[in-house]
């Protein structure tokens, strides 16, 4: 890919999780790429209709970024085929349910359903690329990949601890490797105060009919004092059973029925 083409679409990426803008200067720091290379990627992002530059100095995406998007999910068919599924894990749980597929050598979180009431409810910050070691939607994928090709997977990401991160986040391989034997054994994970503090998560792989390469995992996340090992354990039939249906409605989505690697 040429690099300005590259250094165009980082611009929209950044953008994309900055839905009030980002000054040029800051965008050039935070890509390291110098500013007047920023100046003119920008402009040409704004001559396409996919940047404007509002009357503070900021830079955003425009509705036109949207637009493509939702296009492009209503063809695939994507939310008809996983919505039931994922609204009916949230229902039984009555926390946060999410599906991750994979992206090439990643995870990415692709729909979501909220089970929990208007009170304390979990509502993950930006980001859409799943922290392989330290969540158990990673490590729910990972455990069903072969041991070399998920120790390169992590590598890849590596271990530096995030601000949001809890105490249980795993901090050497020595105990990632520890974790995903446990849920080889198991079939599922569970985590605690981890990838973020005060949380608990329960995964779970998600495979199409007749393979046994996952496509992805079924999350399901809450709050620790109330989303607690009982309740994860009591729900784990619930998850297997909503991953078989995740599974089954791959086959009614063309994006989902080649996302695997």
């Amino acid at each position: 890919m040429p690099p300005s083409r590259d250094r165009a679409l980082r611009v929209v990426e950044l953008l994309a999780h900055c839905p009030d803008g980002l000054p040029m200067s800051e965008i050039a720091e935070r890509l390291a790429i110098p500013k007047t290379a920023i100046h003119r990627l920008l402009g040409d992002l704004q001559q396409m209709g996919y940047v404007s530059h509002t009357h503070d100095g900021r830079f955003c995406l425009t509705i036109k970024i949207i637009s493509i998007a939702l296009d492009y999910l209503a063809a695939t068919g994507l939310t008809d085929a996983v919505q039931p599924p994922l609204d009916h894990a949230a229902r039984q749980s009555g926390e946060l349910a999410r599906l991750a597929v994979v992206n090439h050598e990643e995870l990415i979180w692709i729909a979501k359903a909220q089970g929990a009431g208007p009170g304390l409810r979990y509502e993950p910050g930006p980001g859409c690329v799943v922290n392989l070691a330290a969540t158990a939607t990673g490590l729910a994928w990972l455990a069903t990949l072969p041991e070399d090709q998920a120790l390169r997977l992590i590598a890849i990401q590596g271990l530096t601890p995030e601000p949001t991160q809890g105490p249980q986040a795993p901090r050497s391989i020595q105990a990632v490797l520890k974790r995903l034997e446990k849920v080889r054994a198991q079939g599922h994970a569970m985590m605690f105060d981890s990838n973020e503090n005060g949380m608990s998560a329960l995964a779970v792989p998600v495979f199409t009919p007749g393979s046994h390469q996952a496509l992805g995992a079924l999350c399901i996340t809450g709050p620790s004092f109330r989303f607690t090992q009982a309740r994860m354990e009591a729900l784990i039939p619930a998850a297997l059973e909503t991953a078989t249906a995740l599974g089954r409605a791959s086959r009614d989505s063309p994006l989902l029925a080649r996302v695997l690697i």
